[in-house]
C-alpha cells in the first residue's frame, strides 16, 4: 500500500509540476488523433468523440478548479440542449470533482482540510433531524431521492469549501454568468423581433426564460450575480474587466425586467436601495421611485398595461392560499415536519377550494417561502436553521466590511453579500436555490456565494487577494 501510495504520490507530484507548453498538447493530441482514427476505421465514424479527451485532461491537470467552471458554465446548455444526458451530466462532473479531490488528499497525504464549524454543525443538525422527520411514517421513495441527493450535495459543499479560493470569486462568478448571458441574448432577441404591443405583452406575461426552464429561476440565479457584476463596474480598475463587469450589469439588468419574475424584482429592489445608501444617492432612487408613482396614478393605459403584464388581476398566483395551508400543515406537524421533499405528496390533503386544486395540484412543490418551506419539512428545528442561515452570512459580511480598507476588494464582497440578501428577500416568495431538495443546480451558486464570504471573513490582513 505504501509503494502504491509513494508511487502515486510522485506521479501526481510530476502531473502537478509539468509545464503544460504546446509541445506536450501537440504530442497528446497527435496520438488521441491516430488512435481516433484507428478507432474509427474499427469501431465507426462515432469513435472520434474520444478527441475531447485531450483537452478535457488538459484542462483539468492544467487548473486546479477547471471541473467546477465547466459544472457552473456547462450544465445549463447540456439541460436545454440534450435535456435527457442533464442529470447525469451534472452528477457525473460533481463525483469527478469530489473524487480528484479525494485522491489528491490521499496520493499527496494532506493532513489539512479547510473546514468551517458553522457549516458543519449547520449541516448535521439539518441532515440529522431531515431523516428523522422522514422516518415517522417510513421511507416514501420521493423521501429516499432526496435524502440520497442531499448525501451528494453535502459532502459536496464540505470540498467546494476546502478548494474555494476568494481570490477566484471573479473566475467563479463568470463561469456562472455564462449561461445567463447567452439566456440574456436570446430573451432580448425574443422581445426585439416580438412585433408590437401586444406581442411584446404577451411574451412579457408568459416569463420567457432562454435556456433555463422557469423564469422564476432565472431571476433568483439573475439577483445573485448582478450585484456582484454592479459592484465590480464601480470597484474595478482593471478597464476589460470592469468593461466586461458593466456589458453583463446592462445585460442582467434588462433580461430581470424582461422576464417578468416578481419575486427577484423585490429581491432586486432591496440591494437597489442597500447600493443607493452606499453611494449616498438615496435622493435619486426616491425622485425615480416618485416619477413612476406618478406615472401610474396619472395614465391609466400605462397603468393598465403593467397591471396586465404583471398579470395583477391574478393577484399573488395563490401564494396566499399557498401560506394559509401551508400554516394549517405547521399547525399538525410542528415538532418534526413532514419530511424532506414530502411537500407536494403532503399538500395535496390541505387544498380548500376546486380553484386551487385544478390551479397548483400536482406542480407546488414548495410553499414559496424558504421559511415556510423548512419549517413546514422540518418542524421547529427548520425554523430555527432557516433563521440562523439568514443571520449568519450578514453578520460575517459586515464584520469583513469593516475590516477591508476602500477599494476594489471590499466592493466585491459588497457585491457576494448583497447577492446573498437579495436571495433571502426573494426566498419570502420562492423557496428554490437556496436549499430546496438537494438538487446540485442553482442551490449550488448561492452555497458558492456562501463559501466566498465565509472564507472571505478568515482572512486576518485587510488586504484581500480577492481580484483574479
Amino acid at each position: 500500500m505504501k509503494f502504491v501510495q509513494l508511487l502515486g504520490k510522485n506521479l501526481f507530484a510530476d502531473i502537478i509540476a509539468l509545464d503544460f507548453d504546446s509541445r506536450v498538447v501537440f504530442s497528446l493530441s497527435a496520438a488521441i488523433v491516430v488512435l481516433s482514427a484507428i478507432a474509427a476505421a474499427v469501431f465507426g465514424i462515432k469513435s472520434f468523440v474520444i478527441l475531447i479527451v485531450v483537452p478535457l485532461i488538459y484542462f483539468i491537470l492544467k487548473y486546479e478548479n477547471f471541473l467546477i467552471y465547466m459544472l457552473l458554465g456547462t450544465s445549463q446548455f447540456i439541460g436545454f440542449y440534450l435535456s435527457s444526458l442533464y442529470t447525469v451530466y451534472v452528477y457525473f462532473i460533481v463525483l469527478m470533482i469530489m473524487f480528484l479531490w479525494i485522491a489528491k488528499k490521499i496520493i499527496l497525504n494532506e493532513k489539512t482540510v479547510a473546514y468551517s464549524k458553522f457549516l458543519v454543525a449547520f449541516f448535521m443538525v439539518f441532515f440529522a433531524f431531515g431523516v428523522l422527520s422522514s422516518l415517522q411514517e417510513g421511507l416514501k421513495i420521493n423521501e429516499i431521492a432526496v435524502i440520497i441527493r442531499f448525501s451528494i450535495f453535502i459532502p459536496f459543499v464540505f470540498i467546494l469549501y476546502d478548494m474555494i479560493n476568494p481570490r477566484h470569486s471573479f473566475n467563479f462568478i463568470l463561469a456562472a454568468s455564462i449561461p445567463i448571458l447567452w439566456t440574456c441574448v436570446l430573451v432580448l432577441f425574443r422581445f426585439l423581433t416580438a412585433g408590437g404591443l401586444f406581442g411584446l405583452l404577451e411574451l412579457y406575461r408568459i416569463k420567457i426564460a432562454g435556456i433555463f426552464t422557469n423564469g422564476n429561476t432565472l431571476g433568483g440565479i439573475i439577483i445573485l450575480l448582478l450585484p456582484f457584476w454592479l459592484a465590480e463596474s464601480f470597484g474595478r480598475r482593471n478597464k476589460l474587466t470592469r468593461y466586461i463587469s458593466i456589458i453583463l450589469s446592462i445585460m442582467m439588468t434588462a433580461t430581470l425586467i424582461l422576464i417578468n419574475s416578481r419575486a427577484a424584482l423585490v429581491g432586486f429592489g432591496a440591494v437597489a436601495v442597500i447600493f443607493a445608501i452606499r453611494m449616498k444617492k438615496v435622493k435619486y432612487l426616491i425622485a425615480i421611485a416618485g416619477t413612476a408613482i406618478i406615472i401610474l396614478l396619472t395614465a391609466p393605459a400605462i397603468s393598465t398595461v403593467i397591471s396586465v403584464g404583471l398579470r395583477l388581476e391574478r393577484a399573488d398566483s395563490g401564494r396566499i392560499e399557498v401560506w394559509k395551508n401551508t400554516i394549517d400543515i405547521l399547525k399538525d406537524n410542528y415538532i418534526l415536519g413532514i419530511g424532506l421533499g414530502n411537500f407536494r405528496q403532503e399538500y395535496n390533503v390541505y387544498f380548500k377550494t376546486a380553484w386551487e386544486r385544478s390551479f397548483m395540484s400536482g406542480v407546488l412543490f414548495h410553499a414559496h417561502n424558504q421559511l415556510l418551506s423548512k419549517t413546514a419539512e422540518l418542524g421547529v428545528i427548520g425554523f430555527m436553521l432557516t433563521i440562523i442561515l439568514y443571520y449568519y452570512p450578514i453578520r460575517k459580511g459586515r464584520e469583513i466590511l469593516s475590516k477591508l480598507s476602500i477599494g476594489e476588494n471590499k466592493e466585491i464582497v459588497f457585491g457576494i453579500l448583497c447577492g446573498i440578501i437579495a436571495m433571502y428577500v426573494r426566498s419570502l416568495f420562492e423557496a428554490r436555490g437556496i436549499l430546496e431538495a438537494g438538487a446540485i443546480y442553482p442551490d449550488i451558486l448561492f452555497w458558492m456565494f456562501f463559501i466566498l464570504l465565509l472564507k472571505s471573513a478568515k482572512l486576518e490582513n485587510n488586504t484581500l487577494p480577492i481580484a483574479s
